[in-house]
């Protein structure tokens, strides 16, 4: 190998040449054409600094050790310390932003007003969606506040969703923070949704787990509670009049036979007199149908009693007029009575049969006992349905148009003379069979003088309850005769 500064012969891996001094470069020296062209073709054409930076490689290494030196001329250092200041203001910036948006979100997320014054607005624009999200969020800020489940129930119940709604009322119905105002409301709006199903027996339920006597009195059409016995079970050395009771509007069914009672079981309507030991089981269905639990006594009953008298007509409905005869093994005056109430010396004396009311009904018979009390009671109940539509207020109607046309009496109110004070009326009586050949009202004429004492004239009158004719009936004990009215004649008798 030759050196390349002196050309004088040196060994292959000295890299010091001993005749020039100089050092041997393995990796040749920097062309600044070759630079310029590679310059040139990276980065476009080059300023004239440059290319003479790049003539001159050793003016270069110069130019930038003097810089390294020098440090950045002070325009530089302005445009560093501009940029910096420039970003660090920017950034102040939106750190800011960012810690104020962060702020706000903390504020209104926190703020209990704040949920409500936005659920409200949601409201009125009908995103109930999001109402019930803020809605939510207050109660989990607020859970106490009840007219806030309420909004909600409410929002629940404009978008439709129904089950909800009825859960929340649920809700509130168990909450320890409502007043007596708002359970009220609650209940109120909850029993509206069952009303509506006709879900009678859920009211009912709600009713007796609610335990508040004000919501129970409130809703007591709903509550169904088993009858009520005016006597407990026990052991009684006298006959016990039974009576039962209800809390609400509906009837009472009863059994004294060990079946449980149902709606085809006796209809309670008047005091069960008990005589011997019996069992009495009884429920309560109220106008909707819902039915109480069962209600039972035993009563064990010892006492010797007469025989009661013996009635001729057995319980039952009835569609033809029908007469009810009583008689006694002792002949002992026998007294009625129809309102339900046992007998007593001052009741109706029995006289003779008696005619079966219209409608509904129940006699009781008893003896007279020596002491002057009254022994076993016979209990009878009727009910009399005729196929007509005349009732007998329409039949006492017809009566007096006829005592109009025959100039007995010249107005509905029965006066006869006027100012005269005095005035005839006609009281119905029962309805009876005459002659076998249909069945007719019967009507006594009474007289009421001008200080209004009555008296009955012996007139009585019939309607055919049919076909509406009236005739004047003439009775001889039990039999009866028809007699033709003749228009604006004389009154006979």
């Amino acid at each position: 190998m030759k050196c390349p500064n002196c050309g004088s012969d040196m060994p292959d891996d000295v890299l010091y040449c001993e005749h020039c001094g100089k050092d041997i470069h393995i990796v040749p020296d920097f062309e600044p054409d070759l630079d310029y062209r590679i310059g040139g073709f990276a980065g476009g054409p080059l300023s004239e600094q440059e290319k003479n930076s790049k003539a001159s490689p050793k003016e270069g290494n110069k130019e930038r050790e003097k810089e390294d030196k020098e440090g950045d001329p002070p325009r530089r250092r302005r445009q560093k310390l501009d940029y910096m200041i420039i970003s660090a203001g920017v950034c102040l910036v939106g750190l800011l932003a960012v810690m104020a948006a962060v702020a706000i979100y903390f504020y209104h997320y926190w703020s209990y007003d704040y949920q409500l014054q936005r659920a409200s607005e949601c409201i009125a624009q009908g995103r109930y969606d999001e109402a019930i999200g803020y809605y939510e969020r207050a109660l989990e800020l607020d859970y106490t506040d009840i007219e806030v489940n309420f909004s909600l129930a409410e929002s629940y119940l404009k978008k439709g969703n129904k089950m909800e709604y009825e859960y929340l009322l649920r809700e509130i119905i168990q909450s320890p923070f409502c007043n007596q105002e708002q359970l009220e409301r609650a209940y109120g709006k909850l029993f509206e949704i069952y009303r509506d199903r006709g879900e009678y027996d859920t009211i009912n339920e709600i009713l007796h787990k609610s335990g508040n006597e004000a919501i129970q009195t409130a809703y007591q059409r709903y509550l169904v509670e088993p009858p009520e016995f005016s006597y407990d079970s026990g052991y009684y050395n006298v006959a016990v009049s039974l009576k039962l009771t209800s809390c609400a509007a509906g009837s009472i069914y009863y059994t004294m036979d060990g079946t449980d009672p149902g709606e085809n079981s006796l209809l309670y309507t008047a005091p069960i007199l008990l005589t011997e030991t019996t069992t009495v089981k009884a429920i309560f269905i109220n106008e909707y149908g819902v039915a109480s639990d069962l209600a039972e006594r035993t009563f064990h009953i010892f006492v010797d009693l007469e025989v009661e008298p013996d009635v001729s007509v057995i319980d039952g409905e009835y569609h033809v007029p029908t007469l009810i005869e009583v008689s006694n093994d002792d002949e002992a005056d026998i007294y009625y009575t129809t309102d339900g109430e046992d007998p007593t010396a001052s009741s109706r004396l029995y006289t003779g049969p008696i005619h079966m009311p219209v409608g509904q009904s129940i006699f009781k018979f008893a003896s007279l006992r020596e002491d002057g009390t009254c022994g076993k009671v016979a209990v009878r109940r009727y009910h009399l349905v005729l196929d007509t539509d005349l009732t007998p207020e329409a039949a006492g109607d017809i009566v007096v148009g006829k005592m109009i046309e025959q100039g007995k009496i010249f107005d509905a109110e029965g006066f006869f003379e006027e100012g005269a004070g005095a005035r005839y009326f006609y009281q119905y009586q029962y309805v009876t069979n005459v002659e076998g050949d249909a069945d007719y009202y019967v009507f006594a004429e009474i007289y009421q003088d001008a200080l209004g004492v009555q008296e009955r004239t012996g007139s009585f009158y019939a309607v055919n309850i049919y076909t509406g004719e009236c005739y004047k009936l003439l009775i001889d004990k039990n039999n009866y005769s028809l007699v033709e009215l003749i228009i604006n004649s004389p009154e006979e008798g």
